[in-house]
């Protein structure tokens, strides 16, 4: 099945799943399937970010093998069918059995994003990411040379930018339709840097890049509610930050490599001024009822921002069985009443119109 067929079945999927949702959220029974599967499939990572705790998180938790991965991914198939599965970390190619267990879900009829930061990424890697049929690299790109290397260590935006490189020329060598994608965080030490980064993004010719606000670091047993106050990281300068989410807004659009629906962009400076300041009454948060989030040993969750609500775990249960649990409707239910304002872009709920201008960019 190729890869346009494969969005387009899972286009169709995503607009049957988001309806089905909606009378979910109005209803209260779970009838619903998530729309996203986000594996953290290790906690391990070969650097030491700034903005990023998840290193710390090593070594809590064991790692399921390769074959238990495996069924895992059969049972996700047999449920969702084809579904998108976005692999992420820490740095998911620290596994050796990444590729395999791609390639695997890639045969199942999935589709499989990869979020990266890069450093392992040379021609080798680069060739044997293709063939494995990955659907889209995300590469951690935060900033230009200056702030990347500043949060991420010095040399790390070269590597990166190679990464990029590599993959763009083995994409175009085996003709394969595999996107690249940057994703970036805004913060103090990028600020500037981003108008410079879009464009860099569209000279060489990758398939977008998406933005999100700095978050809270979740590694911590104490979470601390004024965290924002003590990040070196934190945007502080408002003025410049208006003018470049204004600059991100105009910008933005049907042709624009930035994948970010313009009403997220705007939120952003909002969420600058003061985190803590909850949604209105009559918000309700769509995630208890979209995502599925897998920990490196099947503890899922359906909130990254919640992780004291376990929900079950995949390696015990089917994933079905986990998500109609009643563990799930207690953490759905309490997903549905909160008012934090995260701004985690994969959280941002599109609407018909966005969500298609969105797979229309990918699909192109």
């Amino acid at each position: 099945m190729s890869f346009k067929t494969k969005l387009a079945k899972a286009a169709c999927g995503s607009a049957v799943k988001l309806a089905t949702q909606k009378i979910s959220m109005a209803t209260g029974l779970t009838l619903s399937r998530p729309t996203g599967v986000f594996v953290a499939i290790t906690n391990r990572c070969n650097l030491r970010c700034k903005q990023c705790d998840v290193p710390f998180l090593a070594g809590r938790t064991k790692e399921l093998s390769t074959e238990q991965w495996k069924h895992i991914l059969a049972r996700l198939n047999e449920w969702l069918g084809t579904a998108v599965l976005r692999w992420s970390g820490g740095e998911p190619f620290l596994r050796s059995d990444m590729l395999e267990l791609i390639k695997y879900s890639s045969n199942l009829g999935m589709l499989n994003s990869v979020i990266t930061n890069g450093q392992l990424i040379d021609k080798e890697l680069a060739e044997q990411i293709v063939d494995a049929e990955t659907f889209n690299v995300s590469l951690s790109i935060d900033g230009m040379q200056k702030g990347h290397d500043f949060v991420r260590g010095d040399g790390t935006f070269e590597k990166v930018a190679d990464a990029a490189r590599f993959l763009k020329h083995v994409r175009r060598e085996k003709k394969s339709d595999m996107r690249i994608i940057v994703k970036t965080t805004i913060m103090e030490t990028n600020l500037d840097e981003l108008p410079e980064l879009v464009e860099w993004v569209r000279r060489h010719g990758l398939n977008g890049i998406s933005i999100s606000p700095l978050m809270e670091n979740l590694a911590t047993d104490s979470p601390d509610a004024k965290w924002f106050e003590k990040s070196p990281l934190w945007v502080k300068d408002l003025q410049k930050l208006d003018r470049v989410v204004d600059w991100l807004i105009q910008n933005a659009g049907p042709k624009s490599p930035i994948l970010n629906p313009k009403a997220y962009l705007a939120g952003i400076k909002e969420y600058f001024r003061d985190p803590t300041v909850p949604k209105p009454p009559d918000f309700t948060c769509h995630v208890g009822h979209d995502h599925f989030r897998i920990d490196p040993n099947g503890d899922v969750y359906l909130c990254p921002l919640i992780t004291s609500a376990l929900v079950g775990n995949v390696a015990q249960n089917s994933p079905e069985m986990v998500w109609k649990s009643p563990e799930a409707r207690k953490s759905r239910n309490e997903i549905l009443t909160c008012r934090k304002n995260c701004l985690v872009a994969c959280q941002y709920e599109r609407s018909f119109a966005e969500n298609f201008d969105f797979f229309l960019k990918l699909f192109e």
